[in-house]
């Protein structure tokens, strides 16, 4: 199990925006794909524990045109991680729910 307390900024990545935040009801995922062809991934969101509260399969594309909506709707305020994993590497973010 992962806590909040572990999310430290050497793990977070600039090639990850999470916008607005803090949210509300939605938030997009801003990722810039470094690869010159699109690419399938994950995009989890996890509350503090770790565990994962949505999960949803997603294909980027090269360039920063990927935009990804995350739906709060129904979840607690809290400190989140929104995770994208794709060839076996992963690059998160906080992500603040009020």
């Amino acid at each position: 199990t992962r806590l909040v307390s572990d999310w430290s900024s050497d793990v977070c990545s600039s090639d990850l925006n999470i916008e607005p935040n803090p949210a509300m009801e939605i938030a997009h995922a801003h990722y810039r794909l470094g690869l010159g062809s699109p690419a399938n991934a994950t995009v989890f969101l996890e509350d503090a524990l770790g565990r994962t509260v949505s999960e949803k399969p997603v294909v980027l594309l090269p360039g920063e045109g990927n935009s990804i909506p995350l739906d709060l709707s129904g979840l607690p305020a809290g400190v989140y991680c929104v995770r994208i994993a794709m060839m076996g590497e992963s690059t998160t973010a906080r992500l603040i729910k009020e």
